[in-house]
């Protein structure tokens, strides 16, 4: 295959295990609410390949609407985490998806940045999401994180 042809299968490729990966969450939502989801803590992963690989599952999208996506990782590119790499994908991609949702202009952009912890013995991985989309009212920042609502499921609501 050529380059080109490469990078497309691969991300179709990553494509079609995070749809996996959501199915087995829709079909964990039992266990997340009889409070038996377990986090996988142990499990050692590349957060670099991780985040790279999330942005390269929507980098078409964001070419198609005009938008710029784009990431700054500041981490050596062989450094290994230890924590839940599927629940991190789910959690980043679902944040991803929403600024793309909302962004009719301008960017996404994704960094990630190691901190030290108080205990100066280990490390804390900071990713955080920012775009050029509509935002939130502050009003509206109590409903963040309830079960099942959104901010504005009005009329008005333009975007997904």
């Amino acid at each position: 295959l050529e380059d080109d042809d490469l990078d497309c299968a691969q991300t179709a490729q990553h494509s079609a295990d995070h749809l996996l990966n959501l199915i087995n969450n829709v079909l964990d939502m039992s266990k997340l609410r009889e409070g038996k989801l377990a986090l996988d803590s142990n499990s050692s992963f590349n957060p670099r390949v991780l985040i790279e690989d999330c942005v390269a599952m929507f980098f078409p999208m964001t070419i198609n609407r005009g938008l710029t996506l784009s990431s700054y990782v500041s981490l050596e590119a062989d450094v290994t985490a230890l924590g839940d790499p599927l629940r991190l994908r789910q959690v980043l991609i679902n944040f991803m998806s929403n600024a793309l949702k909302f962004c009719d202009t301008g960017y996404v952009y994704i960094r990630a940045t190691v901190t030290d912890k108080e205990d100066g013995k280990q490390k804390n991985l900071v990713i955080s999401v920012e775009d050029t989309g509509i935002g939130i009212e502050e009003e509206d920042l109590i409903h963040l994180f309830k079960r099942f609502s959104q901010v504005d499921s009005s009329s008005r609501r333009c975007c997904g």
